[in-house]
C-alpha cells in the first residue's frame, strides 16, 4: 500500500486522542459559556424583581398613610384583600369570656357588604365582588381603640351600621367550611 492511501483509510491516525481530548474540551468550555449566558439571563429578571419590591417595600414602610388604592407595583401581603365596604350591622355579643381578649371588651364581629375590591394579595382565596356580604372579625374590636388599647402605635375610631370603610381582609381556613374566616387589623374610615 502506499502511504497515501493508508493515511486516508485509517479512522484512528496516531494524534486522534489529542484531537478527540481538544474536541471534548471545545465542547465543554462552549456549553460552559452557554451555561453561563443562560444562567445570567435567567436570574437578571429575579434580580430586578428583587430590586423593586425592595424600593416598593422602602416606600411603603415609610409613610403612615393608608391609601385605598395601593399604589401601582406595591403588592398586599399574601392572604390579604383590599376592599371598601360598608358595614351593615354589629354583632353586639361578646365572643369571648377571658378577661383578657379584647372581645370580651366590645363587640368584634360585624357584616359588611363590599363596594368594591381595591386589590389582592397572593394567595387569597376567595373571590370578593360589589354586592357580597360578609362576616367579619375585628382584632381590635369595633370600638374606638384609644381607651382600650392605649399602647397601640395607630388607633382606630370604631366603627357604626352605615360606616363605610377601607379595610385589609386577612383570610385564614375554617374547620367545617368552605369559607374562609375573615379578620380586619387595620382600617380607615371614608
Amino acid at each position: 500500500m502506499k502511504k497515501g492511501v493508508t493515511d486516508k483509510l485509517d479512522p484512528c491516525p496516531a494524534s486522534a486522542p489529542s484531537l478527540t481530548l481538544l474536541y471534548a474540551a471545545d465542547i465543554i468550555l462552549r456549553q460552559h459559556k452557554i451555561a453561563s449566558l443562560l444562567m445570567l439571563i435567567l436570574t437578571m429578571p429575579m434580580l430586578v424583581a428583587c430590586k423593586s419590591h425592595d424600593a416598593a417595600e422602602s416606600r411603603t414602610s415609610d409613610s403612615d398613610s393608608f391609601d385605598a388604592r395601593p399604589a401601582a407595583g406595591v403588592a398586599l401581603d399574601p392572604g390579604t384583600c383590599k376592599v371598601a365596604a360598608q358595614v351593615l350591622a354589629i354583632d353586639s355579643s361578646r365572643h369571648s369570656r377571658r378577661s383578657d381578649d379584647p372581645c370580651a371588651k366590645a363587640p368584634c364581629r360585624a357584616t359588611l357588604k363590599i363596594g368594591e375590591t381595591l386589590g389582592f394579595g397572593m394567595a387569597f382565596p376567595a373571590v370578593l365582588g360589589a354586592g357580597d356580604e360578609i362576616e367579619v372579625t375585628f382584632a381590635f374590636t369595633t370600638a374606638p381603640t384609644e381607651q382600650l388599647f392605649p399602647r397601640l402605635n395607630r388607633h382606630y375610631p370604631g366603627i357604626q351600621p352605615g360606616d363605610r370603610l377601607v379595610a385589609i381582609l386577612h383570610a385564614s381556613p375554617q374547620a367545617h367550611s368552605n369559607e374562609p374566616a375573615y379578620t380586619i387589623y387595620e382600617y380607615q374610615l371614608r
